[in-house]
């Protein structure tokens, strides 16, 4: 029979105020109370308090200013994933594997707008999507405006670590899109005008608030680009 392993409790502790960080109760900035202010809201010692501290101190979460107090900290995503400059130099392995991400990030992404987007959320990706149809003659603008769909949909699930990862990734994200369409259109794999209908099948998956076809649309979309990708690479070897 499996143990559960009881919290103990510090880390009862840090969970809390880490999730008053999460939701926004605290922001960067935001000074924390003292020790003992603390140890008599939490009712626990003023060791459990220092431990707790110390514990989000480590994932980057508050820093303590001496003197001063403690405060939280704005969180830090580059410790996790590259800097925008040196996603601009992955080679075509690094982008192929920078997709696998992708596709893991956008499915779920599109799954959860589905459940959180409201009317604003979809004037942005409708805008998105009209902006592929009237740059069809201009490539690097319906590129921008397919990455622009994408982060729409970041933005609608109203989750701050998906939307600035997306953010994140947006440039190396149009570097895939760029690469892959230009597979797509010398092979006749891919018209615009399918690649437009796809996008739309996947707002109008948000629009219903259908999420499971969200996903399903959005991983189907996104398989074809690693199809593109992966030919590509047959191609040049």
């Amino acid at each position: 029979m499996e143990m559960i392993r009881r919290q103990k409790i510090y880390e009862i502790v840090a969970n809390k105020i880490k999730e008053k960080i999460k939701n926004g109760e605290l922001k960067p900035g935001d000074k924390l109370e003292t020790v003992e202010q603390m140890a008599k809201s939490y009712g626990v010692g003023r060791s459990a308090i220092r431990e707790a501290l110390t514990t989000l101190r480590g994932m980057g979460l508050i820093e303590m200013k001496q003197g001063e107090g403690t405060f939280v900290k704005e969180y830090d995503y580059s410790h996790f994933i590259p800097s925008k400059d040196s996603l601009l130099l992955l080679d075509k392995k690094e982008l192929r594997d920078l997709f696998e991400v992708r596709k893991i990030l956008e499915t779920s992404t599109a799954f959860i707008a589905a459940q959180n987007r409201n009317k604003d959320d979809l004037t942005l990706i409708k805008n998105a999507l009209d902006k592929m149809t009237t740059a069809v003659d201009n490539e690097e603008q319906v590129e921008r405006a397919d990455v622009e769909f994408h982060l729409a949909i970041a933005e609608a699930t109203h989750n701050s670590f998906l939307i600035e990862l997306m953010h994140h990734i947006s440039d190396a994200l149009f570097s895939t899109m760029r690469e892959s369409r230009r597979f797509w259109q010398s092979s006749e794999k891919l018209t615009l005008q399918r690649l437009y209908l796809e996008h739309e099948s996947i707002y109008h998956a948000i629009v219903d608030q259908n999420s499971e076809l969200a996903k399903e649309i959005m991983q189907s979309h996104l398989e074809k680009v690693k199809g593109g990708l992966h030919s590509m690479e047959k191609d040049e070897q």
